[in-house]
């Protein structure tokens, strides 16, 4: 009997570097913020955003901003721009020993400000499909709907859906698809996404298996039909031998 194993590799996207940007513009807003120059690093970074950025570049942008505007006391203008940091980079986080708490509780406050899905990861590397589980976590930084699909080529199925409140969230998957079928080799997607209903906003997070046919066939002691025999008979104990030659 063969069934599916599921190796799982979740692909996130991991934040650039905060230096090496592409942009001349931005360049210079990064160097007038190193030279805590504020006022020349916000007028800078605002006009490399109106320029054609990359998404590194503009991660990096709003960072400048929002790293500036706490520094500078105007936290509605760092956690604005540190909402928009965070749409950007989900994942993103500040090394709290080398960063100001002014800087990373703004931080913090923006993002409790915006529904996004982070850190998410697996429990297990790989499982044969059916006979055992793989966990995902995943974290959530708003209360809202909360539902974890798994697609592939042989199908799909909802692995959970419940109003999760902020925090870490950890939901099973057996390997089987829906209606208990068994998944055919191929890529399969984990999607997680979460709907706020005061706001309506839709954060989605994708990770991605891979699915391959192995071999569980218990171990072979014995053949259908056939009687397992000793290697080795030994006869009973008997004196007809030695009556037989005493009588002759």
């Amino acid at each position: 009997m063969k069934r599916l194993l599921l190796a799982v590799a979740l692909l996130l996207p991991i934040a650039g570097p905060a230096h090496g940007q592409a942009n001349a513009t931005l360049k210079r807003a990064v160097d007038a913020g190193d030279a805590l120059d504020y006022a020349t690093a916000l007028r800078l970074a605002r006009g490399a955003i109106t320029e054609r950025l990359t998404a590194p570049d503009l991660t990096i942008a709003y960072r400048l901003l929002g790293t500036t505007y706490a520094a500078m006391d105007s936290s509605v203008q760092a956690q604005d721009a540190f909402s928009q940091l965070i749409l950007l980079d989900p994942e993103f986080e500040f090394d709290a020993a080398r960063i100001s708490p002014k800087i990373t509780g703004q931080f913090a406050l923006a993002l409790a400000e915006v529904l996004v899905v982070r850190h998410l990861a697996t429990d297990s590397a790989s499982f044969v499909a059916g006979r055992a589980q793989a966990f995902f976590r995943f974290a959530v930084t708003q209360r809202a709907r909360v539902v974890s699909r798994i697609s592939g080529p042989g199908g799909s199925i909802t692995l959970d859906s419940a109003v999760i409140d902020p925090g870490t969230v950890r939901v099973g998957w057996s390997g089987l698809l829906a209606g208990g079928a068994a998944p055919s080799g191929g890529v399969y997607r984990l999607a997680v996404e979460a709907r706020s209903s005061g706001s309506g906003v839709l954060a989605v997070r994708p990770g991605t298996g891979q699915g391959s046919a192995v071999d569980t066939l218990d171990h072979l002691a014995r053949l259908e039909g056939y009687d397992t025999l000793p290697e080795m008979l030994l006869a009973g104990r008997s004196f007809r031998p030695l009556g037989v030659a005493t009588l002759f």
